[in-house]
């Protein structure tokens, strides 16, 4: 699908402030997938069987739930783009880090000083970056 012909963007793409959704679906349908999309679906309408088992889990915090519910759009959208699933899983890491401060009380607190504890005092070639005598 590397024709240009038969993958050309419409000139109005990207200019409507707020295109409706038949108009976002038709300029979507018009876009040119990316080469690597077939080795995970046919078509951009398998992208939808593709997340179906990417659900929400109960009890998770809304915030958290929000970006993972956007990590899932990113990676239908990897059909265009296929680096919006790098995007998508550094989203998912997001919302690890939302529930982990949800559920661990002082979790980021924790998490820098129990770095910082174990860091050395002085500089293992000596001051100033020298080599030790």
């Amino acid at each position: 699908m590397s024709s240009s012909a038969s993958c050309d963007i419409p000139s109005h793409f990207g200019r409507e402030k707020s295109p409706s959704r038949h108009a976002a679906r038709r300029l979507g349908e018009s876009r040119c997938p990316d080469e690597r999309a077939h080795h995970f679906v046919d078509s951009y309408a398998d992208t939808y069987d593709l997340v179906e088992d990417l659900v929400v889990p109960d009890g998770v915090p809304e915030a958290a739930a929000t970006v993972l519910r956007t990590a899932r759009e990113l990676l239908r959208q990897s059909y265009y783009c296929y680096e919006f699933s790098t995007v998508a899983v550094m989203h998912s890491l997001i919302a690890v880090e939302i529930v982990l401060r949800d559920r661990i009380p002082d979790w980021a607190r924790n998490r820098c000083t129990s770095s910082s504890s174990r860091a050395p005092t002085r500089h293992p070639h000596g001051p100033a970056g020298g080599v030790p005598r």
